[in-house]
């Protein structure tokens, strides 16, 4: 009877534990992620348009947040879905026309939209078992503002591009209170669908599961 009892009991420890290890959860991120250094290539197109001269700065860094929700299917692997926001990243420039007319202005980007990806959490091992791999596909659109000005007059237009890219990670989930904080880098390739659009971000964040 004790055998059968222990046994039992073993039995509902690892049926707890499997229960405890699939699940939907929710989250939040926040981050940083890489804008391509486009201020020489901005300052060509200027000029070959405008003439003159020109000069260009511009940031190559934007923050973002996201949102997420997922399911865990089993202990090693959950389905995830999540729709990013990004704040803007300027580049600022100046010029004289070949006419002797000077100008100012700025380009402002930005990027929002939905991604979905496997996440794989492949160890079992003390402490890697919390390492995950991330991979999966994004439909982003990328936003472009341009705003300028000369001699009192201005000028402004908006361009957008959107498309399928993929998304490849790493990640870490450290339990923290009733939920996990969660530090991830991942690679973002065509953003907005265009083809040498790529960025690196890098994020904390937190989820729950119930």
């Amino acid at each position: 009877m004790k055998k059968t009892l222990i046994a039992f009991a073993a039995a509902l420890s690892v049926s707890g534990a499997a229960f405890a290890q699939t699940g939907f959860y929710i989250g939040a991120e926040a981050g940083a992620a890489s804008v391509k250094d486009q201020a020489q290539d901005l300052a060509n197109g200027l000029v070959n348009e405008l003439g003159g001269s020109a000069a260009v700065t511009q940031d190559t860094g934007i923050g973002f947040a996201r949102f997420f929700g997922g399911y865990q299917i089993n202990k090693y692997v959950a389905a995830e879905l999540g729709y990013l926001n990004s704040g803007e990243a300027t580049a600022n420039f100046s010029g004289v026309t070949g006419g002797a007319a000077t100008y100012t202005g700025n380009v402002k980007l930005s990027v929002s939209g939905f991604d979905i990806s496997a996440v794989v959490k492949p160890f079992d091992q003390r402490g890697l078992e919390r390492l995950f791999f991330r991979a999966g596909l994004t439909s982003y659109e990328q936003k472009i503002v341009v705003r300028a000005s000369s001699n009192g007059s201005a000028a402004s237009g908006t361009s957008t591009d959107s498309g399928t890219g993929t998304i490849l990670g790493v990640g870490y989930d450290l339990p923290a209170g009733p939920g996990v904080v969660r530090f991830q880098l991942n690679t973002l390739q065509r953003i907005g669908g265009v083809s040498d659009n790529n960025s690196t971000a890098l994020s904390a964040g937190y989820l729950w599961k119930f």
